[in-house]
């Protein structure tokens, strides 16, 4: 969790099974039956499951290469009964934006200015080797800040840290013990192990020059002038052209083959936008494995849609 300007305090950090369990141990302390949750328009779609379960409601608010765009933020948090602000700042799924430390600084005034939380989900940067300073660093009295080693190390390692804001952990800890009691002894021991013995930093330089070489020949493989991405990420986002709708690009190639998800698995409401797919570079056994799959996109995006299915 170290990063600039943030040195977690022990107290205040939570451990969980996982970055979505330290999702819903934050949204078990804050969420009522009335109040809203902003995101991005097109968000990481663990939220959008946890908001039937917490019968809370997920509005959209329209971003760029920058972030979260703050007149459209500052707007929402006037006109409706927030409960918190989700963000992904670092290599934002599915769009691979990383926030500008401007927008930050926007985001963290409009947050004091009406007093609300904010959820950094920030799973994705520890992987890039230059990090701006979290927003938990910016405003540690109302962000709760979300890590976890399944991304970074390995998938199978279910294991998060929730930094709260003070006097927070006992509510969040209280959410760990009545879902979960504990996250698995054994995943925490290797975890600190790992992380005491420099076994940790080790696989991240490996994740993150395996990474680079995959994000090279996604740049090489696919048009360049669609793809939006970033050599420590770990998918790219491929916006389909028309005719192509999101939805019908993702099943023609699925039908090749190859599995993408498409905006739509994304989306937080009905509003409109952009067409797109993510590819997940790290799900390839190998590099060959995914040169094929790339192709088989390339392909797809070349092609026309095609109707998969009808009724007889």
């Amino acid at each position: 969790m170290a990063a600039p300007g943030q040195a977690p305090s022990p107290e205040c950090v939570v451990v969980t099974s996982g970055a979505q369990h330290g999702i819903y141990a934050v949204l078990s302390s804050l969420m009522g039956h009335d109040g809203v949750i902003l995101t991005d328009r097109l968000t990481y779609y663990g939220l959008k499951a946890l908001a039937p379960l917490f019968q809370f409601e997920i509005i959209g608010i329209p971003s760029d290469d920058e972030g979260l765009l703050p007149d459209q933020l500052d707007d929402a948090c006037r006109r409706m009964r927030v409960k918190a602000i989700f963000t992904v700042p670092n290599l934002q799924n599915p769009t691979v934006v990383t926030m500008s430390l401007a927008r930050r600084a926007a985001l963290v005034n409009i947050a004091r200015r009406h007093h609300i939380a904010i959820i950094e989900d920030d799973v994705y940067g520890p992987l890039l080797r230059t990090r701006l300073p979290t927003i938990a660093s910016l405003c540690p009295e109302l962000t709760f800040h979300v890590a976890s080693t399944s991304k970074i190390l390995a998938p199978g390692l279910r294991l998060g840290y929730l930094l709260t804001p003070p006097n927070g952990a006992a509510l969040a800890a209280e959410a760990v013990r009545t879902t979960a009691w504990m996250p698995a002894p054994l995943s925490m021991l290797v975890t600190t192990r790992w992380i005491e013995d420099g076994t940790a930093q080790t696989i991240l330089e490996a994740q993150r020059t395996e990474l680079l070489a995959r994000q090279e020949l996604a740049r090489e493989l696919l048009p360049k002038e669609h793809l939006k991405s970033d050599p420590a990420c770990m998918f790219v986002w491929l916006r389909v052209p028309a005719p192509w709708r999101s939805d019908d690009f993702a099943a023609n190639a699925l039908a090749r083959g190859v599995n993408t998800m498409p905006a739509s698995a994304f989306a937080v409401d009905r509003s409109t936008i952009e067409h797109g797919v993510r590819i997940n570079l790290a799900c390839a056994a190998s590099r060959e494995q995914l040169v094929n799959a790339l192709r088989i996109v390339a392909q797809t995006l070349r092609d026309r849609p095609r109707a998969l299915f009808g009724t007889i």
